[in-house]
């Protein structure tokens, strides 16, 4: 009898046409294992910005990846801002203060370019939208680079999708047409939050 056992990750680099690093098709690897710094923080104030910082440089900094580039930052702006208006303090989404926080480490890093991204309805640009969550738009605007905003629901800003292509045609599907923030930048990041998406139990 012969296995086909295909691992979540395999599945989803195969959907994807991509092979994990290093390996050729239907080969894998362990994934190596990258520094992790873990950092106590009582508030998103002053403290947040020096505990950011002191975390990034326990891992090596951030220069290397983002100084002279264009640097990608999916944020987490989950939820229908409708439900709890006036509430961006709500836990399964980014604080404002640390999205900005996290700006300004990637700009005194060295980044040129920061575009931060985030797929939300209405399908607009506009940067109400952004700041409906609470961001102060203008104090990321100035972080100390060029900053672009992106919401990458259906084509977003440019005139037509971007086709990305798999480098050996992968399991599925042979290429995606995507928003062109997937394929501009350089360095790509996510601004994560822990926490579990909403379910409801069966009665």
């Amino acid at each position: 009898m012969i296995s086909h056992e295909v691992s979540r990750r395999d599945w989803l680099a195969g959907a994807a046409g991509m092979a994990p690093a290093g390996t050729a098709r239907g080969q894998t690897r362990p994934a190596p294992a990258s520094p992790v710094a873990i950092a106590h923080c009582r508030a998103y104030d002053a403290t947040f910005d020096q505990a950011l910082a002191s975390a990034l440089d326990r891992i090596g900094g951030v220069g290397s990846l983002v100084k002279g580039k264009t640097v990608t930052v999916k944020l987490n702006l989950t939820g229908n801002i409708t439900r709890f208006p006036n509430r961006p303090d709500l836990p399964y989404r980014n604080d404002p203060a640390a999205v900005l926080s996290f700006a300004r480490q990637i700009a005194r890093a060295g980044a040129t370019r920061i575009r931060l991204i985030e797929s939300f309805f209405p399908a607009k640009q506009e940067l109400e939208l952004w700041a409906r969550y609470g961001l102060d738009v203008n104090a990321i605007n100035n972080v100390g680079c060029k900053v672009e905003w992106e919401n990458p629901q259906n084509v977003g800003q440019a005139r037509q999708y971007t086709r990305m292509r798999g480098p050996w045609g992968g399991y599925i599907f042979p290429a995606f047409d995507l928003n062109h923030s997937f394929a501009d930048g350089d360095v790509y990041m996510s601004l994560s939050k822990l926490k579990h998406t909403g379910w409801r139990a069966s009665p």
